[in-house]
C-alpha cells in the first residue's frame, strides 16, 4: 500500500523534472530574479557621472525609472524562462530554476506574469500622467520590453546577434537614466558601454564553448562560434571600450586631460585583467561574479573611483 506525499511536497521521477505539489512563495520570488535588479542602477550611475548637478533635482523621476525598469527586467525573466524550461534541464545548474525543476508550474508563472504586466502598465500610465516620467522614457521602456521579448523567442538562438541584443539592453538603460535626469544623451558613453557589455558577453560566450560539451545543445546560438574566433572579437571590443572611453573623457569633463592622465591607467588595467582571466584562467563564465570577486578588479574599480573624483575637484 502506497502512502500519498504531504502537501507541498516535491516528487522527482527519473529523467523528469521535479514536480512541486504546492505554491512556493520563494520559488515564486525567485522566478523575478531579483539579484540582478542591481544592472538597473546603471539608470543612475549614468547620470552621476556625466551631470552630478542633475541629479538631487530627478531623484524622483530616477526612482522611478529604476522601479519600472527592475519590473520589466523580472517580466522579461518570466517569459524568457516561460520559453526555455525544456532546454534549461540539459544544463547543471539552470535546471534547478524555479521552471524546470518544477517548484513553479506553468500556469503560476502564467498567473505572476500578469499580474506583474498590469502592476507595470498601471503604474506608467500613473507616472507619465502625473509628469514623472516623460513619454520618451516610457518609449524607451517599451522598446526594451519588445526587445527582449523577441530575444527570448527567437533572437537569442542566433549566433552574434543574441550578444548584441543584450548588450543594447544597457545602452537603453543608460538612454532612460539620462532622459530621467534631464540631460543630453552622451554617444561616446554609450559607444564605451556598448562595446564593454560585448567585451564581457562575449567573454561569457567563450568560456560556455570552452568548457561545456552540452553547451552547444543548451545554447543554440554557440554552433556557428568558435574560440578562436571569440578571441578576435574580445580583443576587438576590448579596444573599442577604451576608444570610446577615451573619447567620453575628452568630450565631457571639465578636465579632460587630468582625468586621462589620472584615471586611463585604471581603466586599461581592468579591461586588460578581465581579459587575462577569461583567456588564462577560464573565467567569465558569469560576468557579474567574476567582477565582483576577483580582488585586483575590485581595487582597480575602488581606484578608479577615486581618481574621477580627485580629477573633478
Amino acid at each position: 500500500m502506497s502512502i500519498p506525499p504531504p502537501a507541498g511536497s516535491v516528487i522527482q521521477t527519473p529523467g523528469a523534472a521535479l514536480v512541486n505539489t504546492g505554491p512556493n512563495a520563494r520559488a515564486l520570488v525567485s522566478l523575478l530574479r531579483p539579484q540582478q535588479w542591481t544592472k538597473n542602477l546603471l539608470i543612475v550611475a549614468v547620470p552621476l557621472v556625466v551631470a552630478p548637478q542633475a541629479v538631487p533635482g530627478h531623484g524622483w523621476a530616477l526612482l522611478t525609472a529604476t522601479t519600472a525598469f527592475c519590473l520589466v527586467s523580472s517580466l522579461v525573466y518570466i517569459v524568457n524562462d516561460l520559453y526555455d524550461a525544456d532546454r534549461d534541464l540539459l544544463h547543471p545548474v539552470k535546471r534547478h530554476r524555479p521552471l524546470p525543476s518544477g517548484r513553479v508550474s506553468r500556469s503560476q508563472a502564467l498567473v505572476l506574469l500578469s499580474a506583474l504586466g498590469a502592476t507595470v502598465c498601471g503604474g506608467l500610465a500613473v507616472a507619465t500622467k502625473s509628469g514623472t516620467l516623460r513619454p520618451a522614457t516610457v518609449g524607451i521602456l517599451v522598446a526594451y520590453l519588445t526587445m527582449n521579448v523577441l530575444y527570448s523567442s527567437r533572437l537569442k538562438h542566433l549566433p552574434l546577434i543574441d550578444v548584441f541584443v543584450v548588450a543594447a539592453g544597457f545602452v537603453l538603460r543608460s538612454v532612460a537614466g539620462s532622459l530621467a535626469a534631464g540631460i543630453d544623451v552622451n554617444a561616446w558613453l554609450n559607444l564605451c558601454l556598448y562595446s564593454a557589455c560585448l567585451f564581457l558577453f562575449f567573454g561569457k560566450r567563450r568560456h560556455e564553448l570552452a568548457s561545456s560539451s552540452a553547451g552547444q545543445s543548451h545554447r543554440p546560438a554557440l554552433t556557428n562560434l568558435s574560440v578562436p574566433f571569440l578571441d578576435h572579437l574580445l580583443v576587438l571590443t576590448m579596444t573599442l571600450t577604451l576608444v570610446g572611453y577615451s573619447f567620453f573623457i575628452w568630450s565631457s569633463m571639465a578636465h579632460p586631460a587630468l582625468t586621462v592622465a589620472l584615471t586611463y591607467p585604471f581603466a586599461l588595467f581592468g579591461v586588460v585583467r578581465y581579459l587575462q582571466l577569461v583567456l588564462l584562467e577560464d573565467s567569465g563564465g558569469d560576468p557579474t561574479d567574476t567582477l565582483s570577486r576577483d580582488r585586483a578588479l575590485l581595487g582597480t574599480a575602488a581606484g578608479w573611483v577615486l581618481m574621477l573624483v580627485v580629477a573633478a575637484l
